[in-house]
């Protein structure tokens, strides 16, 4: 009976393909790759024609860290509130831009 044991040289390519794959999931999974929940929040309120919009462009473009998580938190809050509404923008009040 011939056994084959894989070893760090027999992974060859598919190790490295295996690897490379790991990468590009991790660098692509929510919350990598260089996202901006305040930049989501603040597009999400003026798409949805919030009387606000600039106020909220103030407050939050460019903001710090600190910030990231409330933006992100009050985002998925709108968006959660929207997905029980059926529609977009339901919880801004803005018109239903359909996107």
């Amino acid at each position: 009976m011939n056994e084959s044991i894989r070893t760090p040289a027999r992974l060859g390519v598919a190790g490295f393909l295996t690897t490379a794959a790991a990468a590009v999931a991790i660098l692509f999974a929510p919350g990598c790759g260089g996202d901006d929940p305040c930049q989501e929040y603040v597009d999400y309120l003026c798409d949805c024609g919030a009387s606000n919009c600039d106020e909220v462009k103030n407050t939050y473009e460019g903001a710090d860290a600190k910030l990231q998580d409330e933006c992100e938190n009050t985002l998925q809050d709108l968006q959660a509130a929207d997905d029980d509404a059926g529609e977009d923008c339901a919880a801004v009040g803005g018109s239903d831009t359909g996107a």
